[in-house]
């Protein structure tokens, strides 16, 4: 019975070393940092691998640390000078510098938040100063600001800046639809000077169509009026030719003719209404005025 007892309490105190041994080692992952303490101090930090540290209960193993790029997001609401109010979305790549995880695991408490709160900061300041439209155009400009001002205040962290994002400046609901309705009186504007343009042109261009009809239109005349001045010389020169008929005849012929030619023409126009007389003498008065007409005027010239 004691010699059951000794091998039990042999085996106890084997699995209780075997355990304590143990704690000597330390395996850490890839892209990973354990901080070792000893007697509750800072004593080293162990790598990636299989490491030895001082055993259980002077040395141990209080956290581990990240060497992977990471990225913190976030979206930060803004007011710009000209008074909109706009949401911008932040991006920004950080990672642990392996000679500094030292600083990185014991001076910062939370150091997302405090990039966090350093990002807020930048936009909220540089945004004031800019218009909408001029907010569109910096975005180097505010990547530039906040990598520089994270890299100066979390390097003695421990903390490097990889790369910084922004993204476009999401304004609200009611300055897109003021954006758009402005866009839209923009756009119609334009589309009415157009019309108007075009309106312009077509006017012009049928001016010029009509004073080129008016212009051919009086050549024709002008030669019409000639063709019919050479046609009653000819008329005359032959009418004379015969006894008996002298020139007021001839012209009272000529000017009745002519009379009866208007009337024709009249005739075949829809929208003309003339009154004539209807009388049987009515020829016979026609062709009297007519004669007493040429008559006048021959006498007026003769004085």
């Amino acid at each position: 019975m004691n010699e059951i007892s000794g091998t039990v309490l042999l085996i106890i105190l084997f699995v209780i070393l075997g355990r304590w041994v143990i704690t000597f080692f330390v395996i850490v992952r890839q892209k990973r940092a354990k901080v070792v303490e000893l007697l509750g101090k800072f004593y080293t930090i162990k790598r990636a691998g299989l490491g030895v540290k001082p055993p259980y209960p002077f040395g141990s193993v209080v956290g581990e640390i990240s060497l992977q790029i990471q990225e913190l997001a976030v979206d930060i609401s803004a007011k710009t000078s000209d008074n909109s109010f706009i949401e911008m979305p932040v991006k920004v790549q950080y990672k642990v510098i392996e000679e500094k995880v030292q600083e990185a695991f014991y001076e910062l408490d939370n150091p997302r938040q405090q990039i966090k709160s350093y990002i807020f900061n930048i936009i909220r300041s540089k945004a004031s100063d800019k218009t909408l439209d001029e907010l569109y155009k910096s975005k180097n400009d505010f990547e530039d600001s906040i990598k520089e001002t994270l890299e100066e205040k979390f390097n003695h962290y421990g903390y490097e800046v990889v790369n910084v994002l922004v993204d476009e400046p999401q304004p609200s609901e009611e300055i897109v639809n003021a954006y758009n309705r402005v866009l839209t009186a923009q756009k119609l504007k334009e589309a009415m000077q157009n019309e108007a343009e075009a309106e312009k042109i077509k006017v012009v261009k049928e001016a010029e169509a009509q004073a080129e009809s008016k212009e051919l239109q009086g050549i024709g005349i002008a030669n019409q009026r000639k063709a019919i001045i050479a046609g009653f010389q000819e008329s005359i020169d032959d009418m004379k030719k015969i006894e008996g008929i002298n020139t007021t005849d001839v012209l009272s012929l000529i000017l009745l003719t002519q009379y009866f030619d208007t009337l024709k023409d009249v005739a075949q126009s829809e929208s003309n209404t003339i009154m004539l007389p209807n009388s049987p003498s009515g020829f016979t008065d026609i062709s009297e005025q007519i004669r007493n007409a040429v008559i006048s005027g021959n006498l007026v010239k003769d004085k």
